[in-house]
């Protein structure tokens, strides 16, 4: 899969570079050069493959993004030039750049800005209570351990009673350094009834990096951070917290294995990385349940992408199935992608009362 990935990129880039040079020569101060200042084109040529595959080298992922994005809309914005007759390659060009630098500008932004998302959900429990969300920190990616956190002070700050991790808090690319220095942002936040983590898909790590799955466990526990794994807690007196294995996971139990014996007279919080068994969960014991995974659908289509092929049950936001509310966060930041066009980064409030 890799490795056809990497061939996909290939020729998109491939592809890119033949149409660009192609619109080179169609733009009309080149068409009016001279043969002995033909190299002028040349020189252009070599300027914009040089730049390319000085951005691939540094990070391919997202210049094949950008210059994806870039051969979408200039064959777009062709299109329309010729459904009207137009025939003024230069302007096709300009504005093929503009819309490819404006859009991706926005996304570049959605991706960095993170913001806040409040939800109220009611219940006919006996129960006040205010959760705090994040996930999919994958932190290096939008923010470093030491810029991680100011956003946990600034979730503290909304004095949520909890604050509950949904996975792929690290990824490979983290750092050692800044694991740590993320871990350590948890500590002494003084909520009411702490912190409590799930593993997500990329925690535990795909490739070799700098640390281990259990210097990650020892780290988060050192600095009072509780681990879930189909386990449960009891909040207060009037709600019960509970943390699944990944979906990932062999050992993983099933939702009514999980939860099945519990008090249902209590508030039943389930935290689930992945969106992908919510049929099943919806005819549980379960009240709410919280995911991330997705990114909120990353960059437009993917979410809908995922939807059809049924690899999430739910991409983003909250929606009721039977008794059970269910929320997708889009996650604090981003994967291996600095972009986010169809979503935001955020971290959540869930405000829970009695009716």
């Amino acid at each position: 899969m890799f490795y056809l990935f990497l061939g996909l990129i290939f020729i998109v880039v491939l592809f890119n570079v033949l149409y660009i040079i192609s619109k080179f020569k169609e733009l009309s101060f080149i068409k009016n050069l001279k043969e002995k200042n033909k190299k002028i084109y040349y020189i252009l040529i070599i300027v914009f493959f040089s730049i390319l595959v000085l951005f691939l080298a540094i990070d391919l992922i997202n210049t094949f993004v950008v210059y994806f994005h870039f051969l979408i809309f200039s064959i777009l914005i062709d299109l329309l030039f010729k459904l009207f007759k137009k025939s003024t390659n230069n302007l096709a060009f300009i504005i093929s750049i503009i819309v490819t630098l404006s859009y991706m500008g926005y996304g570049l932004y959605s991706a960095y800005n993170v913001r806040e998302t409040i939800y109220n959900l009611k219940t006919n429990k006996d129960i006040e209570l205010k959760v705090a969300q994040i996930s999919d920190s994958h932190i290096g990616t939008t923010f470093n351990g030491y810029e991680f956190k100011k956003y946990i002070e600034e979730i503290a700050n909304k004095k949520p009673d909890l604050l509950v991790i949904t996975g792929d808090f690290v990824d490979d690319s983290t750092t050692k350094k800044d694991m740590i220095k993320a871990c350590e942002a948890f500590k002494d936040l003084n909520l009411k009834y702490g912190v409590y983590f799930i593993f997500g898909n990329h925690d535990k790590g795909y490739f070799d990096h700098d640390f281990t799955e259990n210097d990650l466990r020892e780290n988060l526990v050192k600095n009072d951070v509780k681990i879930l794994e189909d386990q449960y807690i009891n909040i207060g007196d009037n709600a019960i917290l509970v943390g699944r294995q990944d979906r990932k996971e062999k050992t993983r139990k099933n939702a009514f294995e999980l939860l099945d014996y519990l008090d249902d007279n209590k508030y039943i919080i389930v935290l689930d990385h992945e969106p992908n068994d919510y049929e099943i969960l919806s005819k549980t014991k379960a009240d709410l349940v919280l995911s991330g995974h997705t990114h909120g659908g990353q960059m437009i289509p993917l979410g809908q992408v995922g939807l059809v092929l049924g690899s999430n049950d739910m991409v983003y936001g909250h929606e009721k199935r039977n008794n059970t509310d269910f929320i997708v966060s889009s996650g604090i930041s981003s994967w291996s992608l600095k972009f986010k066009t169809g979503t935001i980064s955020e971290y959540v409030i869930i405000n829970i009362s009695n009716n």
